[in-house]
C-alpha cells in the first residue's frame, strides 16, 4: 500500500501546474452560491478532458455536477471527493474554495492515473 500511496503523491505532483491553474482561474473568476455556472463548467471540463464521465445538474442543482472515470468497475470500492467552489459575496474565495476545488479535482485524476479501471467508483 505505501507504494501506491507513493504513486498517487507523485501523480498529484505531475499535476501541480495543472491544478495551480485552476485555483486561479477559480479565483480570479468567483460566483457565489447556486451561480457558479463557470465553475462548474471548467471543473467539468477539466475531469471530462482527464478521462471522466461527467453529469451536470446533479440532485436538482444546476451547478452541482458528478464525476466517474470512463470505465471504472462498479463493483470495486467506491470513493467519494466532495468540493466547494462557491464564492463569498463581496469577498470572492475568502474561504478558500478555489484551493478545495482544485485539490478535489487533483486528487480524483491522480488516483485515476495511479489505479486505472480498478479504481472503481472516483465520485
Amino acid at each position: 500500500m505505501d507504494a501506491k500511496k507513493e504513486q498517487i503523491g507523485q501523480a498529484v505532483d505531475a499535476l501541480a501546474d495543472e491544478l495551480f491553474t485552476v485555483s486561479k482561474y477559480l479565483l480570479e473568476n468567483p460566483e457565489t452560491a447556486y451561480e457558479e455556472f463557470k465553475a462548474c463548467d471548467y471543473l467539468s471540463r477539466f475531469l471530462a478532458e482527464r478521462d471522466f464521465d461527467v453529469e451536470k445538474a446533479c440532485g436538482g442543482v444546476e451547478t452541482a455536477f458528478l464525476a466517474n472515470p470512463t470505465g471504472c468497475a462498479p463493483s470495486n470500492p467506491k470513493v467519494a471527493i466532495l468540493a466547494e467552489y462557491d464564492a463569498l459575496p463581496k469577498i470572492g474565495h475568502g474561504c478558500g474554495h478555489n484551493l478545495i476545488a482544485a485539490a478535489g479535482v487533483g486528487a480524483a485524476v491522480a488516483l485515476r492515473r495511479v489505479l486505472g479501471d480498478d479504481a472503481g467508483a472516483i465520485t
